[in-house]
């Protein structure tokens, strides 16, 4: 029989970058244009790693994009729980 394989977008321990349009990663779109632009004038080396300077730069950016997300779903969800506190406070002293 035929064995199934199992694609990731792991290689090795680093990860693909997910989909670079411009209106998804709007603070990153200088460094992805300069990335695709790489990719235009090199259409062969960079396979051979004549853009991966633009590529640390992307995935750097896309990092810290990430983390701004991060920290602000942390403090959205700090706030919401601080008003669900607040409202079965007022829901015990009620009885």
């Amino acid at each position: 029989p035929f064995s199934t394989f199992s694609f990731s977008t792991t290689v090795g321990a680093r990860q693909m970058h997910p989909l670079l349009s411009h209106h998804l990663h709007p603070t990153c779109m200088h460094v992805i244009q300069a990335l695709e632009q790489c990719h235009k004038d090199n259409p062969t080396a960079r396979y051979f790693g004549a853009c991966n300077e633009f590529k640390r730069a992307v995935n750097d950016c896309l990092a810290q994009e990430k983390r701004q997300k991060q920290l602000k779903g942390q403090a959205d969800a700090k706030r919401r729980a601080q008003k669900l506190s607040e409202r079965m406070e007022d829901f015990n002293k009620a009885d």
